[in-house]
């Protein structure tokens, strides 16, 4: 399972507004499209999907150790335009 924070296209400006209609929908469709969206923020949502999910959807390969990022420009027809950039953080450490 992997574990990504997207980012609303709008949000990635100098001084973004926020948007919580933008990210509720946003959510909406990635839920409809097997994600498991932990949480809806500001800029974005946080989900939880397999590789395949994340090929599917935004056209792009994390891995679940990451970390990685991406600008996201080939995305399914219901976010073109909605989403910005894919963020995995990797792995936690404690210390």
């Amino acid at each position: 399972m992997i574990h990504a924070t997207v980012t609303l296209l709008d949000s990635l400006v100098d001084e973004p507004l926020p948007q919580p209609e933008r990210a509720a929908e946003l959510a909406h469709v990635l839920d409809k499209q097997g994600f498991n969206v932990v949480y809806e923020g500001m800029y974005g949502v946080s989900v939880e999907g397999e590789r395949e999910d994340f090929e599917r959807v935004f056209g792009v390969s994390p891995e679940e150790d990451g970390p990685f990022s991406a600008e996201i420009t080939d995305s399914i027809d219901e976010l073109k335009g909605v989403v910005g950039r894919i963020d995995v953080a990797g792995e936690t450490e404690y210390f």
